[in-house]
């Protein structure tokens, strides 16, 4: 490499041969001052320093980043320990909606649609063989455990649980309704009508 006239940089680096290349204390001077002296060859910024000398400082600003990287880190253990716990609450509850999402029962009186109730085979949404099916098997519980001259308000909680119980017992598609509200109605729907039927023909026994 050319260094100009001026400068026998061979000579000098064998005069001496121990001494880092310029390791000279420059920093008072100006590069404008030495290269006038003669003293300071035209030479790229990056060739000042030796191959002693590290070309950077050390990254201390890094490391501290890293410690105090870590230690947010840290702080922030508990806090995603406590956003995964939520999440699981979250999927446990999910999966306790999922568990009781069962179909609830319509708004009004079932047998009164268009006034205020519904149609109860179309609310059930199911077919009509197999929901003929539920009927026929609850109205022969009723038959069985029930009183068929009295409505529903009039019977025993216990006897009306047994119906609910043996109906879902024998269907368990039922079991997807809110408190079994399709066999509740069922059973006031029976009901109401074998005790109207009981008083208007007292001859003929209930529940023929």
């Amino acid at each position: 490499m050319f260094f100009g006239s001026s400068f026998n940089f061979r000579a000098h680096s064998q005069l001496l041969p121990d001494t880092p290349l310029l390791q000279t204390d420059f920093s008072s001077c100006s590069r404008e001052t030495l290269w006038w002296q003669g003293e300071l060859p035209h030479v790229p910024a990056f060739h000042l320093l030796s191959k002693h000398q590290p070309r950077h400082a050390p990254r201390t600003s890094y490391l501290v980043n890293k410690a105090s990287d870590t230690s947010r880190i840290s702080e922030l253990g508990p806090v995603a320990s406590s956003n995964e716990s939520h999440e699981d609450n979250q999927s446990e509850n999910s999966n306790m909606e999922l568990d009781d999402g069962k179909i609830p029962k319509p708004i009004g009186e079932a047998g009164r649609p268009g006034r205020g109730g519904y149609n109860l085979d179309q609310a059930v949404g199911l077919n009509t063989k197999e929901f003929k099916k539920i009927k026929n098997y609850v109205y022969q519980q009723v038959a069985k455990h029930l009183d068929q001259k009295q409505c529903i308000s009039k019977q025993e909680r216990g006897a009306v649980r047994t119906v609910e119980r043996q109906s879902i017992l024998e269907f368990l598609v039922l079991d997807n309704y809110d408190k079994l509200w399709p066999v509740t109605d069922l059973i006031k729907l029976h009901l109401k009508y074998t005790a109207a039927r009981c008083k208007r023909q007292k001859l003929v026994p209930c529940g023929s």
